[in-house]
């Protein structure tokens, strides 16, 4: 069983950021404009990648700082 401890931040925040890309290529490549609730949840993805993209590099640099 895999544990989140054992997930790279860096490759959670890449897999955000091409689920983001997803939803944001959806409805252009539909013919139509994205939905509120569509682009409510584009939102919610990069608010995500970038709290995660910060702690993991605000941990990166504490490592880095204790070495």
């Amino acid at each position: 069983m895999a544990k989140l401890s054992d997930i790279d931040a860096y490759d959670l925040v890449d897999a955000l950021a091409n689920e983001r890309n997803a939803w944001v290529t959806a409805a252009r490549d539909q013919g139509r404009r994205p939905t509120d609730a569509e682009r409510l949840t584009i939102c919610l993805l990069q608010a995500l990648e970038r709290a995660l993209k910060a702690a993991a590099d605000k941990g990166r640099a504490r490592e880095n700082w204790t070495r």
